[in-house]
Parts: structure tokens; C-alpha cells; sequence
């Protein structure tokens, strides 16, 4: 918003009700972002309202958060701000990098999880991680779509609840998505916003991807590329192959990521209510839906998924 209005001439009011480098800060966005830079060290509480810890998404949306405060303040002339704010970000990603477990081959979702026994998640896989991804919005690096790191832990969490909810016997739409497989909240089920982001992430999957005129497939990556293509083209998908350079892989690939994409919007549009209402979740056996009648995040992963798509070109 501050940037719209710069680009718009009024600075002033960004200056005067967003961002001012006067310290102690006293508009909102120097307050929030001073706030991240001093105190992302400090445990905080899950984005599912459960588990006091180190959490990945936490860490994703501040490590953004500090980087487009960095481009703001430099904008505005705040250059010691905005080389704090990039310090700490770049702190935060050598931290997410921790969240990486080579063993398992995904990213965990909390570090020193202090979990109630009502809420253990030994796995720690999780789809707020994917999340986490999403709502950063990065092009390059740990949090980037196409790092292998995260396709492996997309892939690891689709074959979870893929395993885990009766109803993803029904092959004729995609893959319905929770949030973590040790979930038993209202039974533990499947829910439309994690099902619609794994629609939207194969979609920015697929426009970053479309950018790219090398991309090399790694044994992390590898997979998450294999299931998107038909079969008889699985076996061009493997570690090494550089699926960019090839035109026509490329087209496959692309194609197929946007086709996988939309089966997870099938899975949502199946469960849905006759007048397109969602609620949280819908049942694991029956497919009908449960819990929070006409959750408003339903509604915007949906949004966001349909526009992300149509960025794919």
C-alpha cells in the first residue's frame, strides 16, 4: 500500500501515517517492522493456534516481511533501518534452513515445539509449511516454489493424507489436503484452504517454472515433477534431466502442473455447499462439510489459487 501511494505523489502521507524512521516509532509500519527486527527470536505461537515454538511459517512470513520493510525504508531514505532490517532477515533464513531434516526429506513445521500432550506431532509435517511458502512470495532461495526442498515436502504431505483420508480413494478429482497427519481436531480432516493452497502452488510452480530456461531436476524434486505428467512420460522426469531446456518436456510439464492444479480445485468444488459455501473442513469418510461454518480463509485460499492461475502463461 505504502508503495502504491508513493508511486501515486504522496509520500507525505505515507510518511506522516505508515512509515517515519523517527524513533521510538509511532506509524504502523515502522512499529511492526522495528517489532520483527528485535524480537523474531523469540518463540511465538502456531499459525493453527496450538503450539508454542520456533515455527517455519513464522519465521517465512517475517524473514518477508523484513525484506520488503528493507526496500521501503530505503525508498524513504531509512538506510541504517533497512540494513538492520536485511541483517535479520538474512539471520532468519540461515534459522529456517534448521527447520530442513535430510532424514526425512521435508521441512519440519515447529522447532522446540513446547506441545501440550493433546497436541503432539511427531512427524512435525505440515502444511503450514506450504503455506509459509505461499504467503512469503519469494523468487529465490530457501523459500522459493522451486527449491527441491520444498517440492519434497509438498510431496511427502500429499502421499501422507493421500494414505490417511478414505475419501482420496476417489481418483477422479485431486488429493484432499489437511493440515498435519496427527490431526484429530474435529476428527482430523481434510480442509479447503490447504486444498486449495496445494492448487495454487502448483500453479506458481508452474509460472516460475515457465520463466526458467534451466531448471535441473534433483532426488528431492524429482517426484513432485513425475506425478504431475502422464505416465508415459514419467520416465523423461527423473533426477539430472534438465526439464526447461527440452521445449516439449517443458510443455508437458507445464501442462501437467496446471492439470494437477486444477484437481485440487475439483476436490474443493466436489465438497462444496449447492451455493458454493465452504466451511473449514470437510469430512475424511464422507466428504460432507464440518466445523466453522463459512470460514472466510476458505474463501480467500480459493480466491488466490484462481488468481494464481491465471498468471500461468
Amino acid at each position: 500500500m505504502a508503495r502504491a501511494l508513493i508511486a501515486k505523489g504522496r509520500t507525505d502521507y505515507v510518511q506522516q501515517y505508515l512509515y517515519s524512521p523517527t524513533l521510538p516509532a509511532e506509524t504502523v509500519i515502522k512499529a511492526d517492522l522495528e517489532y520483527i527486527a528485535h524480537h523474531w527470536t523469540e518463540k511465538s505461537i502456531d499459525l493453527w493456534e496450538e503450539i508454542r515454538g520456533q515455527h517455519f511459517f513464522t519465521r517465512a512470513v517475517q524473514l518477508a516481511s523484513l525484506e520488503e520493510g528493507a526496500a521501503l525504508g530505503t525508498q524513504l531514505g531509512d538506510t541504517g533501518a533497512a540494513a538492520f532490517y536485511r541483517l535479520q532477515a538474512g539471520a532468519l533464513d540461515a534459522q529456517l534452513n534448521q527447520h530442513w531434516d535430510d532424514r526425512k526429506g521435508y521441512f519440519l513445521a515447529t522447532l522446540e515445539s513446547e506441545a501440550s500432550l493433546d497436541h503432539q506431532k511427531p512427524s512435525e509435517l505440515d502444511t503450514a509449511v506450504i503455506l509459509g511458502v505461499l504467503a512469503a512470495n519469494q523468487e529465490q532461495g530457501t523459500l522459493s516454489p522451486l527449491s527441491d526442498r520444498v517440492l519434497s515436502t509438498a510431496m511427502a504431505l500429499e502421499n501422507t493424507f493421500a494414505a490417511i483420508y478414505p475419501i482420496n480413494a476417489d481418483k477422479s478429482v485431486g488429493t484432499a489436503i489437511g493440515r498435519y497427519g496427527e490431526d484429530y481436531y474435529y476428527g482430523g480432516n481434510p480442509w479447503f484452504l490447504t486444498t486449495a493452497a496445494f492448487a495454487q502452488l502448483h500453479y506458481r510452480v508452474a509460472k516460475m517454472l515457465n520463466a526458467r530456461t534451466s531448471y535441473f531436476l534433483t532426488p528431492l524434486s524429482a517426484a513432485f515433477f513425475a506425478s504431475c505428467v502422464p505416465k508415459k512420460d514419467s520416465s523423461r522426469v527423473v533426477s539430472g534431466m534438465d526439464i526447461a531446456a527440452d521445449p516439449q518436456l517443458k510443455m508437458v510439464i507445464l501442462n501437467g502442473l496446471v492439470s494437477k492444479g486444477d484437481g485440487f480445485l475439483d476436490r474443493v468444488r466436489k465438497h462444496v455447499g449447492p451455493q458454493g459455501e465452504m466451511s473449514e473442513q470437510f469430512f475424511r469418510d464422507t466428504g460432507f462439510m464440518g466445523s466453522a461454518r463459512d470460514l472466510t480463509w476458505s474463501y480467500s485460499a480459493l480466491l488466490e489459487a484462481i488468481l494464481e492461475r491465471g498468471l500461468v502463461h
